[in-house]
């Protein structure tokens, strides 16, 4: 069964005020890009999305931005991986 990242965000997208999918995806981008960050955010995914956006946001709001930028990382790991894997065997 494939991950489908786009449902997971339509999933935890609500009704609050706040555009979750947007303040994920800003936060991935960021944290991805910065290995201090990403090894941070493995430690302390709250406090790490907090500064990364910038702003103060009710816990429920930053458990749904940390669950999906976990998902995300976590599919993009698992793609790597698997590339890594297939290169083993001569294929992309």
């Amino acid at each position: 069964m494939a991950l489908d990242f786009k449902n997971i965000l339509d999933n935890v997208a609500g009704d609050d005020g706040f555009d979750v999918k947007e303040l994920a995806e800003k936060a991935i981008d960021t944290i991805k890009g910065d290995d201090n960050l990403l090894a941070s955010f493995k430690e302390n995914p709250i406090k790490v999305v907090e500064k990364v956006l910038k702003v103060d946001l009710p816990d429920e709001i930053l458990e749904k931005i940390v669950e999906v930028v976990k998902t995300k990382i976590n599919i993009d790991d698992a793609k790597d991986a698997l590339g890594k894997i297939a290169g083993l065997f001569g294929k992309d």
